[in-house]
């Protein structure tokens, strides 16, 4: 009996015992604390935990250097800081902006840590245009996820200048921001198994600015063996968006803005410049886009730079990380993007009246360039875009984010597992006007986060048809993050449907609605292919 005793007692001493919200992590110990799903299930949140050291001082438009470690208890029990962007400090209520924002945020459902039993993990990188947002709690609640035992974490990132400003000679490299993701990741690596979850178990999701710096990932050699799976919403490397095509322009033109006697072609000088002023001035230099094709190209200023082949060769050749991929798209990506309708009226009459509307970075022919355009305007509209703006936001949200996306799910999914999805359902969660007739840009993550800043009142305010597609949603998404398949076994809730994975030839997707659907070639896709295939030449974007 004493024996068995001492056996029980040494068998509860190697399982580490978390329910006291006390975690030592490699740089030290932190206190967490207790919150609760929105279906009342308790679980326990890691707030504001330094993955890098900070990018100040001299490590302003430095890659990111290792944490200290710290002494004591490190108080991890709310999110205070979120990285330096062009937004005012009063709309942020109890938020700080500062360059010192280099933290990660780890919420898990266990109380004990079970080394045999440890969990998949689902790493969110947010959006904003690599400019704005963050991934604190008060933008990302992960209280919807949690019901489904899972570990969810969040980061911040360098934004805008401080993350992706670059110079063509590499004395500022650039993807500043995009290394950090980087190290956010290797710390997750290292230290999530202390949190009961599974280092061998990591999937990466992105919407937006957040998917196209996921897809960038799943093309860095560097993660190879530290991710799983990827989910990409409503954006990937191939989008047009995705990369900055003259960063020099835009770096000395900020210096210029910054102090009106700049007048140096250095870049060291530049740099100088630029470590010398305040985070403030730089943040709220008035720089303008003046470069870029289109009206969402042009809303992302600061982007990351090519370091290496453009993705959409690495897919054709296969060269990265094949593990499975979730994608998709929703159903006007162009709404909650664009801007007023003068504006549109102007973007309508340059298409109308320019040579054509191909993207003029991409390598197209000048003996094709007019004949194409008019084939791939005609997919959209018989007459003129100023005459069907409707017709004009549906191209721009194709030809930006929906028709790079199928693109790169086509291309991969030559090499590794790809399930694609389209979000079409119009509902009260959703982000998109009451008067617009679809869903527009990342609303799909109204039913997974409840959006960036929250839902208004809980799930149970909402028609039961919201309801039930935000249950499908995560049901859907934390399949893939457990077992890289959406849809495992049959589930009475997801209608028994099996999601067939993306055959380039077919392009079947998951229509996700009222009701989940199975259909073939998404959006114009088949079209656009078919004008570009016509002429032999490859669908690309920005090569």
């Amino acid at each position: 009996m004493l024996q068995c005793i001492k056996i029980l007692v040494n068998v509860f001493l190697l399982i580490p015992v978390i329910n006291t919200n006390l975690v030592e992590v490699h740089q030290g110990k932190i206190l967490g604390h207790k919150l609760t799903t929105w279906q009342g299930k308790p679980f326990y949140a890691y707030q504001e935990i330094p993955y890098a050291a900070p990018p100040i001082g001299n490590r302003r438009f430095k890659d990111p250097a290792e944490p200290q470690k710290w002494t004591g208890i490190l108080n991890a029990t709310r999110n205070t800081k979120m990285c330096i962007q062009p937004i005012p400090q009063q709309d942020l209520q109890d938020l700080q902006l500062t360059e010192d924002c280099l933290y990660i945020n780890v919420y898990t459902p266990v109380s004990e840590i079970n080394p045999i039993n440890s969990l998949p993990v689902l790493v969110w990188i947010h959006g904003g245009a690599f400019t704005f947002e963050s991934g604190t709690l008060q933008y990302y609640d992960p209280k919807y996820l949690m019901d489904y035992d899972i570990i969810v974490v969040t980061f911040n990132y360098r934004l805008g200048v401080f993350g992706f400003l670059a110079t063509s000679d590499g004395t500022i490299p650039g993807n500043f921001g995009l290394k950090d993701q980087l190290m956010a990741i290797r710390w997750v690596n290292k230290n999530i198994h202390l949190f009961g979850g599974d280092k061998n178990r990591v999937t990466v999701m992105g919407d937006s600015a957040g998917a196209m710096s996921a897809s960038y990932m799943q093309h860095n050699p560097l993660t190879k063996g530290l991710v799983k799976g990827y989910i990409l919403g409503c954006g990937t490397s191939l989008s047009p968006a995705s990369y900055q095509r003259d960063p020099d322009h835009f770096a000395f033109k900020l210096a210029r803005l910054v102090d009106r006697n700049f007048n140096s072609t250095k870049s060291s000088d530049l740099l100088k410049l630029l470590r010398r002023v305040s985070a403030r001035e730089i943040a709220r230099a008035p720089v303008d886009n003046d470069r870029y094709f289109s009206t969402l190209s042009k809303v992302v200023l600061w982007a990351p730079v090519l370091e290496r082949k453009h993705t959409v060769e690495s897919l054709r050749r296969g060269e990265f990380d094949r593990v499975p991929i979730l994608m998709g798209t929703v159903g006007e990506e162009a709404f909650n993007l664009l801007p007023d309708r003068e504006a549109l009226l102007q973007e309508a009459r340059k298409f109308d009246r320019s040579k054509g509307i191909i993207n003029p970075k991409l390598d197209i022919p000048a003996r094709y360039y007019r004949e194409l355009s008019r084939l791939y305007k005609s997919i959209y509209t018989n007459g003129t875009f100023e005459e069907n703006i409707r017709a004009l936001i549906t191209f721009i949200g194709e030809d930006e984010i929906s028709t790079p996306a199928i693109h790169y799910a086509a291309l991969a999914s030559k090499f590794t597992p790809v399930y694609f999805w389209v979000f079409s359902y119009k509902g009260l969660m959703g982000r998109t006007p009451a008067n617009f007739n679809a869903p527009g840009h990342t609303d799909e993550l109204q039913y997974i986060f409840g959006g960036k800043s929250g839902l208004r009142g809980t799930p149970a305010d909402y028609p039961k048809a919201d309801r039930l597609v935000m249950a499908r949603l995560l049901k859907l998404w934390t399949n893939f993050v457990k077992y890289q398949n959406p849809t495992p076994v049959n589930d009475e809730l997801l209608e028994g449907i099996q999601w067939p994975k993306v055959n380039s030839r077919t392009m079947q997707y998951l229509d996700i609605n009222n009701t989940l659907s199975i259909k073939r070639y998404p959006k114009h896709y088949k079209e656009v292919k078919e004008i570009f295939c016509k002429y032999s030449l490859p669908l690309q974007y920005n090569v």
